[in-house]
């Protein structure tokens, strides 16, 4: 079981958890910027400041915003590994190459 990190409490979050993609994941925090201390699906949301005291426990940083650019920096400068960083949908930029197995690997 992957322990992750959800960032982005919105649309695409929603879509993924109700399609249940996560089930077989522990998901050990979720991050937002403007619904800290929200409760979602169980989970008190946590700000990004937060971040840190649970990384060390992550398996993999899941961005489900569409604010993943800006999140993806955010995490950099945290000095989250890139290869923690997971973005689930295909973008076509500089900053990303999808990798569809990764996302497998998180949800099996």
């Amino acid at each position: 079981m992957k322990n992750i990190i959800i960032w982005g409490i919105g649309k695409r979050f929603n879509r993924y958890m109700r399609g249940g993609y996560f089930l077989s994941c522990n998901i050990l925090a979720l991050v937002d910027t403007h619904k800290a201390n929200e409760v979602h699906y169980g989970y008190t949301v946590i700000g990004p400041q937060k971040v840190l005291d649970i990384m060390k426990n992550c398996d993999a940083v899941v961005i489900t915003s569409t604010s993943y650019i800006e999140i993806y920096k955010q995490c950099l400068r945290l000095n989250i590994p890139k290869e923690k960083i997971v973005i689930p949908d295909y973008i076509e930029t500089d900053y990303f190459v999808f990798n569809i197995e990764i996302v497998k690997q998180i949800s099996e």
